[in-house]
């Protein structure tokens, strides 16, 4: 996460320097190195920020794998993520990131990848606001991809059967074997132990493989 102090002395999310963020991931990768003594190989930025100079620095410190990508976000500035923070700067465009890994530079960045987290088509497009939403992907992709999508959310509230049907919807998509979803430290618990639940039903119908990214890289490419 970029946070810093603003003039009023509080903290906020500060993405608008874009040197700071990158000084900030040097020396997160300074860290990692002196506590566990290795390099850290898989990294998410905060704030599901992201830009072509944090990836390239992400390599330059060592990095394999990103995993910020969150597959049809809009782009949102962080004073609406944090208002009355002072907050700055913009959460990038996600609507075109592709479903699966990928190398976003192989020539200047061998083996690094790109490994966006898992989204499922919409499918209420009886609501006005999917119809909006359907055509801003369509602009903001060239019409590569028509259909909004949402987010594969451990911690959010679904009805069981709902979430287990998206879950499969996601599963299903030809572009990759499987998913990758972020559980997050501030979420609903009984919704992570709820996601998980339904992910073990799944389990009984189809064989379902936890793995580290490099491993999950190696599955989706081959």
């Amino acid at each position: 996460h970029a946070n810093d102090r603003g003039p009023d002395g509080r903290w906020r999310a500060n993405y608008a320097d874009e040197e700071a963020v990158l000084r900030n991931v040097d020396d997160a990768f300074a860290s990692f190195q002196e506590v566990f003594g290795r390099t850290c190989r898989s990294v998410r930025m905060g704030d599901m920020w992201t830009s072509k100079a944090c990836l390239r620095r992400l390599y330059e410190c060592g990095a394999l794998y990103d995993l910020t990508l969150e597959s049809g976000r809009r782009p949102r500035s962080f004073a609406s993520v944090y208002p009355g923070t002072g907050s700055k700067g913009w959460r990038p465009s996600m609507v075109g990131a592709p479903l699966a890994p990928y190398q976003p530079d192989r020539k200047d960045m061998p083996g690094f990848w790109v490994a966006p987290l898992a989204s499922y088509p919409r499918s209420d497009f009886h609501n006005p606001r999917m119809l909006l939403l359907s055509a801003y992907s369509g602009v903001a992709t060239g019409f590569r991809r028509r259909r909004a999508r949402q987010m594969l959310r451990p911690q959010d509230y679904y009805p069981r059967e709902t979430r287990k049907a998206w879950i499969e919807a996601a599963l299903a998509e030809g572009e990759q074997p499987g998913f990758c979803f972020a559980i997050r430290n501030f979420g609903d618990a009984a919704q992570i132990e709820q996601f998980l639940d339904v992910l073990m039903e799944i389990a009984k119908e189809r064989p379902l493989k936890f793995c580290a990214p490099a491993d999950y890289i190696s599955l989706a490419t081959a």
